[in-house]
Parts: C-alpha cells; structure tokens; sequence
C-alpha cells in the first residue's frame, strides 16, 4: 500500500509539473490561440472559395452531360435553388470551420488544465456541432434534390432538346473559365502567404530553445523547397483547370450540327491532353531536379521514374477510353465506323486500368515503405530541409493530373452520348481492383513510415523541433496520393452505377417517399458512418498501440543515448495486425449489400446506392474539417507544453511528448483520409454488385 501510494503522490507531482505555469502563460495562450485563428481563418476562407469553385466547376459540366439543362421549365427555378444551396453549404462549412479550429484548441485547453469548468467545454463542442448538422443538412438536401430531378428529367425521358443543351453547356463552361483565373490565383497566393506564416512561426519557436544556425537553415531551405513544389503545382493544375472548360467548349461545338468543324476533331482534346500531361511530367521532373541538387539519386531516379510510367499509362487509359467508348457512329480519320463494347474492347479497358493501377500502387508503396533506401535517404536529407520538398511536391502534382484526367475524358465521351461512361467505368473499375484491400493498410502504413522517421531522427540526435513539422509534411502530402487514385476511378462508379443499374433492370418509377424505397435509402447513407465508426474503432486501437511502442522507445532512447530504434515493430502494428484486425467488418459492409440485393429487391438497391453516394459526399466534404481540427489541437498542445517550465528546461522530455502527439495526430489524419476513401469504396463494392450481376 505504501509503494502505491508514493507512485500515486509521485504522479500527481509529475502532472503538477506538467502543468504549472508562469503567470503570464495563460494570457499568452490566449492571445497568440486568437491570432492563430484568425490568421488560420484568412487560410480556410480561401480553400473553400477554390474547394466549392472546383466542385461547381467540375459538378455543373458533368451534369450538364447528363441533360442538366434540358427543360426549359426547370430552369426557371432551378438556378435560384441550386445557388441556395451551394451559399448554404459554403456558409455552413465555414462557419463549421470557423468553430472547429477556434472551439477544439479551447476544448482542449480546458480539459487539460483543471480550473476551467467541464460544461463550458461540451457547449463549445455542441456549437460547432451544431454548424456541422446545418452543412451538413444542407448539403444532403441539394444532393437529393440534383439525384430526383436527374432520374425524373433523364432516365424517365427518351428525348431532349440537344441544341439548348449544348449552348447552356458552352455558357457554363466560358462562365468556369474565370472561375479557374480565380483559383490559380488563390492557389498561388495561399502557397506563397501561408508557409512563409508557418515556417517563420516555427524559426521563432526554436528560438525558444536556443538552437543554433544549422536548424533554422534546414527550416529556410525547407521552406524554399515548399514553395518551389508547391507553385509548381499550383501552376500546372491551374493550367489543367484552364483546359478543362476550353475543351468541353471545344467539343460541343464541333459536335453541333450548326459547327462546320469535322467530327474528326474530337481528337484535339486528346492531343491537348496528353501534351498537358507531358509538360507537367517534364515540369516536375524540373522542378524536383532543381530541389534535390544535393540529394540522394535515389529519389531523383524514382520519382522520375514514377511520372514516367504513370504518364504513360495515363495517356493510355484516355486513348482507349476515348477510341472504344463511341457507341454512335462518328467520323474518324480511317473513315465512318461504328464502334459496339465488345468482350474484347472490354478486356482492352479492364487490362488498361488494372495495369495502370497495379503499377501505380506498386511504385506508391516504394516510395512510403520504410524498408525502402529513398525514404532512408529522406531521412538524410531533411537535415537539410531537401528531401520534404521533392516528397510535398510528388503527390501534391500528380493529384492535380489524375482529377483533371478524369474530368476531361469524362467530358469528351459524354457529350456524345451517355453510353460512352460504359468504357469509364470498365477501366477504373479495372484499375481499382487491387486498391479496396489496400485501401486502409495503404493509410496506416504511411502512419507507419511518419513513426519510423520520428525514431529514426532520434537515433540521429537531433533536438530541433523542425524535424516534426518536415517529417508530419510528408506524411499528410502522401496521403494525398492515394485519396486522389481512388477518387479518380470510383467516384464515378457509384454515379454510373444508378445509370446502368437502372437501365439494366428498366426502372421507370422511383418514389422516395414508399416506405421500401425510402427505408433503403436510410440503410444506404447509413452503411458509411456504420463503416466509419467501426475504422474509427479499429484504428483509434492501432494507433493506441502504436503510439505505445513509439513512447516505450521513447523512454529507452532517454535511458540510454546508445539505444537504437526498432522500427520494424510500428511496421508490423500498422500493416500485418491492422490488416488482421480490419477484415471483420469490411465482411460485414459487403453483407448488408448481399442481404438487400436478395431480400428487399430492386428498387430496394437503388435507393440504397443512392443512401451510400448522397453519403459519402457528405463525409469526403467533413474530412477536410477533422484534420484540420486535430492539426490544430496537436499544436496546441505543443505550444502548451512547450511555454512550461519543465517543457523549457527538460528538452528530451518535451521532444518525446511532441513526437507522441504528433503520431497521434498523423494516426487521425490517416482516420480522415479514410473517411474521404470512404465513398469510394462503397461506390466500387456497388459497382462490382451491378457488374457482376447484371
């Protein structure tokens, strides 16, 4: 009893220590918590202005393929409504914003500092809540709404009037045009404002510690790198957004019979296509060469390498797309075709895509495995601030291609007619056949490899707090990568899926409000936060452990300066068991789809695809609010510990709860990239049902 009462009375000192601070401290806190926030608002309020801009500007287009502005009667009130609703959805994500980056930080505050009253600290939470169910609402709303009026003005009508489509389709996409002058511009400039922002807070803040000139020239030089990649992205995306529009007004107007363009000259987009893709393959070679001057060859081999082949299955993919997808007949240069699917066009595509993504995944997992020699390599060269530059700009580049992709062969083939998503939708359902299974292991294993660099730069006995932030920008920068390959080819599965479903089983009715239909619709936007809270779980487990074994290594590098890191372990807890530990409930996802299909019928199922897509729209669009959240809650507590006493003459102790917080964030940073993976997945599960199937 009295050994357990010395530990307890010991710990209560030691927490005493953590928390004791000087009188300024609280006051301090307080005051640079409210500037940070403002100046993190100024950050937010300009990512959703380029956030909803892309998403009218790529949502509007691809439903104008559809038949967006076929009747002249819905036009009337349909402009007024769709406007609300996207004001509604930017004000409710950012007043979310808002209180999620100014509420959580004081949450936190309060929870860990004893005098401040609990309750005050669940209203704050319910008021950010409470912004979160208004987006939230509202976005489902515009979403039921656009879902009805398409089935109710397409799939219910056999003609339109093609020529108002095709002009309100080209107004639309001059009136994106400037929408895209104005992302690039806010791309530039947040890129150009922010790091410099955020590395010179942290050149300050290793002032604290004394540090010497050697770290803040690794934070310097870092910050060039950023800037560098990061610009050369915003100008190559800005250039392909550019493309964008000027190609689908391209294309309506040759295929308009009042246009005295040949039909022939549906190849131009391919051509400007693959030439954007090749100038954006040479211009990140460029720019990561000028980057890693002094870095290892390994990386510049690599990610050359990397693009290389990437862009030529891209090239690929679009070419065959686009040559075998032509369900009506057109006027080619080897003269006037017919172009049916066949099993062999079909095999063409599926071999295309699974071949691009095997080759995609392949070089992604070498590039993020810490058995790698490039990310050993990495971890040499972020002394000099090198190496996160190359790693920051890779994913952040060939995101902005495969989206621009996507969205251009999507334009080119459904403005002929709506049958040429068929080719689509075989090839990234090729390609993403080998990403479900790897999906989540993909996420924990980059977590695995932010773990691996945080005990290698121990080993390497550097106390420079730089090092977190370099090392915690490669590992979000490369979750990118792998949200973006499998939004590309299943974000349009789940939406092709209602087409061909509902052709495949001639559905002409569909009535929400039939207790069948609408109980499926219920079951369908449930199954994503089902899937979602059981990841939660899951992961919330593995980066318990994981966060565990960092801080038991932790404590024995302290112990021992000669101690070296065993990384191999936070390897195996974030892929072999969490793989192991996952599998349950994917089963239990893909069941809830077996028992519907079979028990409830038909209509049943389409409600429920579209229960998953209105859904998972909704959680890709919260994600970006949960890591947010958490980044800044993680340095929260970092500035918190970092101003106490102890935190300030105990520097070992402050490195090593500084690296525990920051696994743990990187772990919820992962929980969010699969939060945004989320809808994708179940979009693939439904279109593999309807494949397979029917």
């Amino acid at each position: 009893m009295s050994n357990s009462r010395k530990k307890s009375k010991s710990l209560d000192i030691s927490s005493d220590k953590w928390l004791k601070k000087t009188e300024n401290t609280e006051a301090d806190i307080s005051k640079s918590l409210e500037k940070k926030s403002e100046s993190i608002m100024k950050n937010v309020t300009w990512f959703l202005l380029v956030k909803y801009m892309k998403m009218c500007m790529y949502f509007i287009p691809m439903t104008g393929a559809f038949g967006y502005f076929i009747d002249k009667n819905w036009k009337v009130w349909s402009w007024p409504a769709l406007w609300i609703g996207f004001f509604a959805i930017c004000v409710g994500e950012y007043e979310n914003c808002k209180f999620a980056i100014t509420a959580l930080p004081k949450a936190a505050y309060n929870v860990i500092d004893k005098d401040k009253n609990i309750s005050k600290t669940f209203k704050i939470l319910a008021k950010s809540a409470s912004t979160c169910v208004f987006s939230t609402c509202s976005f489902c709303i515009l979403q039921i709404t656009v879902m009805i009026w398409l089935y109710n003005h397409y799939y219910l009508k056999e003609t339109y009037e093609r020529e108002d489509y095709l002009m309100q389709s080209w107004y639309m996409s001059s009136f994106m045009l400037s929408c895209a002058f104005v992302c690039i511009y806010s791309e530039i400039s947040s890129t150009c404002y922010s790091k410099p922002n955020q590395y010179a807070m942290e050149i300050i803040g290793s002032n604290k510690y004394n540090i010497g000139g050697q770290e803040n020239a690794a934070i310097l030089s870092n910050l060039q790198g950023n800037l560098i990649s990061g610009i050369g992205y915003s100008l190559v995306q800005g250039f392909f957004n550019l493309s964008i529009p000027i190609i689908i007004g391209v294309v309506i107007l040759s295929s308009s019979p009042q246009c005295s363009a040949k039909a022939s000259s549906v190849y131009f987009p391919l051509v400007l296509h693959s030439g954007s893709l090749v100038l954006n393959i040479f211009l990140s070679i460029f720019f990561f060469t000028i980057i890693s001057v002094n870095s290892p060859k390994t990386i510049n081999s690599l990610l050359k390498m990397f693009y290389i082949i990437s862009g030529l299955c891209s090239i690929v993919f679009a070419y065959m797309t686009i040559q075998y997808t032509f369900i009506i007949p057109c006027e080619f240069i080897f003269g006037y075709n017919i172009y049916s699917l066949d099993s062999t066009l079909i095999f063409y595509c599926l071999v295309v895509g699974q071949i691009s993504g095997m080759l995609l995944s392949f070089l992604l997992e070498k590039i993020t495995s810490q058995d790698c020699q490039s990310s050993k390599d990495a971890i040499e060269s972020c002394n000099t601030g090198e190496g996160t530059g190359i790693i920051l700009g890779l994913s952040f580049g060939f995101q902005g291609c495969l989206y621009s992709t996507t969205i251009l062969v999507i334009a080119v083939t459904s403005t002929y007619y709506i049958g040429g998503f068929f080719g689509i939708y075989l090839a990234c359902l090729g390609n993403t056949l080998n990403l479900p299974s790897s999906l989540i292991l993909q996420i924990l294993s980059s977590n695995s490899t932010c773990t691996s660099l945080l005990i290698e730069s121990l080993n390497i006995k550097s106390e420079s707090t730089c090092r977190i932030y370099e090392i915690n920008d490669i590992t979000d920068k490369n979750l990118s990568l792998p949200k973006g390959i499998t939004l590309l080819s299943t974000g349009f599965i789940g939406v092709t899926s209602l087409y061909f479903f509902a052709k495949s089983i001639n559905l002409t009715t569909f009535n929400i409000l039939s207790p069948l239909e609408f109980v499926a619709i219920l079951i369908g936007a449930t199954i994503p936060y089902f899937f979602s809270a059981l990841l939660l779980l899951k992961v919330g487990q593995i980066s318990q452990n994981l966060s565990l074994e960092v801080q038991v290594q932790c404590q024995e590098w302290v112990k021992n300066s000669n101690f070296v890191a065993d990384y191999t372990i936070c390897h195996d807890i974030s892929s072999k068991k969490a793989n192991k530990a996952m599998r349950g409930f994917f089963y239990v996802c893909l069941g809830i789809w077996l028992v519907v299909m079979f028990f409830l019928g038909n209509k049943a199922l389409f409600g429920m695809l579209l229960g998953v897509i209105i859904s998972g729209f909704m959680l890709e669009s919260s994600a970006f609010i949960t890591n947010l959240c958490w980044k800044q809650c993680s340095m929260y507590f970092y500035n918190y510990f970092a101003s106490s006493d102890i935190g300030r003459s105990i520097k070992t102790t402050t490195t090593s709860i500084n690296i525990i917080g920051e696994c743990l964030k990187d772990a919820v940073g992962g929980l969010s990239g699969a939060l945004v993976g989320i809808f994708s997945v179940f979009a693939l599960l439904s279109g593999c049902l309807v494949t397979l199937i029917y």
